[in-house]
């Protein structure tokens, strides 16, 4: 298997799993406050998009090669990590709430 086709399925399998804890975080979300779940739901919806985002970066890295994917891929990475904080931030709202 090669090395670009590896990596996009890899970081597919980490969107997917993403994609089930955005929806664990959603049932949870009834846990949060009243008072605070305005705050938390414009959250989510910047995890969702944050998560489309991942998912067309995805598609495109898919589709590239040569110098195209090597920038792509950093992007990609880039937009991973606004992923990963988003994820963090919601987890521990719920939890906080």
């Amino acid at each position: 298997m090669e090395l670009h086709e590896a990596y996009t399925q890899r970081r597919q399998a980490e969107l997917d799993e993403y994609d089930a804890e955005i929806k664990t975080i959603e049932v949870k979300s009834t846990l949060v406050p009243p008072d605070e779940q305005m705050q938390f739901y414009a959250d989510l919806q910047t995890l969702r998009a944050q998560h489309a985002k991942m998912q067309q970066k995805l598609g495109e890295l898919r589709e590239s090669n040569g110098h195209r994917w090597t920038d792509l891929k950093e992007e990609l990475e880039t937009a991973w990590k606004d992923l990963q904080n988003g994820m963090q931030r919601a987890d521990q709202s719920v939890k906080a709430g």
